[in-house]
């Protein structure tokens, strides 16, 4: 959207210095009005054919920029990755080779590396590998750092998922709500993403209506827990009794 020409760079180059090839790679701007940022991705998609640059005609939020990227998307998998973010050398190509060796994992994430404003980060980040203990957190929150993500594609179209535009915010926690029942979620222990922190992330994650919406998640994901084990309770009794 508008981020720093330097950030935008070393996260462009990061993936197209990757050690796996063969890749489509979808650039979203949602800035019609990004000047020399929308410059530089035109350099950059002029010089790779492997770049299909969309500069959206107004801003319409990250939700919608997601799924125009997934209506054009033609590979087997989707990974994505922030602006601001940076990928490991070797990251599509591990998770391409997990994927592919487990066909029973649907969504696969990786460990992360924090750098930037960290002294002001405090997450509450429990760290699980396994399906079981993935789907077990979704209970309180979501369970893969959204940039790490790769995404089995054909389990999207058969299943016509695309993220919930009703969610500006944490529509990443929502899609696995809603792609949990269809099959097995992993996470890599390499880091394979360095996640930059900023200010503006600072305060995104201070926002109500988030947290608004990922506690309306966890509710819901609770409930079918409870369901499962034999108990019927509504999101009213569940909200007054939390766990």
């Amino acid at each position: 959207y508008n981020e720093p020409l330097e950030w935008l760079s070393q996260s462009i180059n990061s993936i197209l210095q990757q050690t796996f090839k063969d890749f489509e790679f979808i650039i979203i701007c949602d800035n019609p009005y990004y000047g020399q940022g929308a410059q530089l991705l035109k350099n950059y998609a002029e010089k790779d054919k492997r770049i299909t640059l969309i500069i959206n005609e107004e801003n319409i939020g990250l939700t919608k920029s997601l799924n125009k990227g997934l209506a054009i998307a033609k590979g087997d998998y989707i990974a994505r990755m922030d602006a601001d973010d940076i990928s490991m050398p070797n990251r599509l190509e591990k998770q391409f080779k997990y994927m592919e060796s487990h066909p029973d994992v649907i969504v696969l994430g990786c460990m992360i590396k924090r750098f930037g404003q960290t002294q002001h980060w405090h997450p509450q980040e429990a760290v699980y590998f396994s399906d079981e203990d993935l789907k077990a957190q979704m209970l309180f929150g979501k369970c893969i750092a959204h940039p790490t993500a790769m995404i089995r594609n054909k389990v999207l179209t058969s299943n016509q998922i695309t993220y919930d535009e009703n969610y500006r915010h944490s529509q990443d926690y929502r899609l696995w709500e809603q792609l949990m029942a269809y099959g097995k979620f992993a996470k890599l222990k390499d880091v394979l993403l360095k996640y930059r922190v900023s200010e503006q992330q600072i305060t995104k994650s201070n926002s109500s209506s988030q947290g608004d919406l990922s506690q309306s998640i966890s509710y819901r994901c609770q409930k079918r827990w409870l369901e499962s084990e034999g108990f019927s309770y509504t999101i009213d009794e569940i909200k007054n009794n939390p766990f």
